[in-house]
């Protein structure tokens, strides 16, 4: 069971850490998350090409499969990156013994870990029913991953929304300011 009040706490313990210095994250410290995560999706989509081609049998011509798989992987990728990259950027502020014993965030964790692997259940079926159908559908792969990507979130957003007491909202609201204007400080040159 979840306490308003606890809810609330948390947030405010967040804040608190961020009033000491806390260290800045680089852009690559924040994109190598999103890029794991993608690995699934990257390999996935491999094993559903090589998949189509032992139940097809048929020649494939492989620059085309290489293009398909960059640019269906590469649009997910950066579909997910400006899903993530904001939220991301301010989490990584937040000092890792804080992230690890905030309830909060880690509702959160538990959410995204469940919700990926039932996308990822998902695009499985997928795969298989395109697959099933005809050897050329398996081009439509990637929308099915673009697809869910976007309920995923939109579901996400909606499930978290029950957390977000005024108080939490306004502290986090609190939080992205304090890290905002903290990074627009620090890329400002020196005079």
């Amino acid at each position: 069971m979840v306490l308003k009040s606890d809810i609330e706490n948390d947030a405010k313990k967040i804040m608190d850490s961020l009033k000491k210095d806390y260290r800045i994250p680089s852009s690559g410290e924040i994109v190598l998350p999103v890029i794991k995560v993608m690995t699934i999706v990257y390999v996935m989509h491999v094993i559903a090409i090589l998949g189509n081609e032992f139940v097809y049998k048929k020649d494939i011509w492989l620059p085309g499969i290489i293009m398909w798989l960059i640019l269906s992987c590469g649009i997910l990728t950066v579909v997910a990156l400006m899903m993530t990259y904001g939220n991301l950027s301010i989490l990584m502020c937040i000092p890792k013994d804080v992230r690890d014993n905030s309830m909060l965030l880690n509702i959160g964790k538990q959410k995204l870990k469940a919700y990926g692997c039932v996308i990822v259940a998902i695009n499985i079926v997928v795969a298989i029913v395109l697959i099933s159908e005809r050897s050329d559908f398996i081009i439509g792969y990637g929308f099915s991953w673009f697809a869910c990507m976007l309920i995923g979130g939109i579901t996400f957003s909606m499930s978290m929304s029950r957390y977000m007491t005024p108080a939490v909202v306004a502290t986090l609201d609190k939080i992205r300011q304090v890290v905002s204007s903290e990074e627009i400080e620090s890329s400002k040159p020196n005079s």
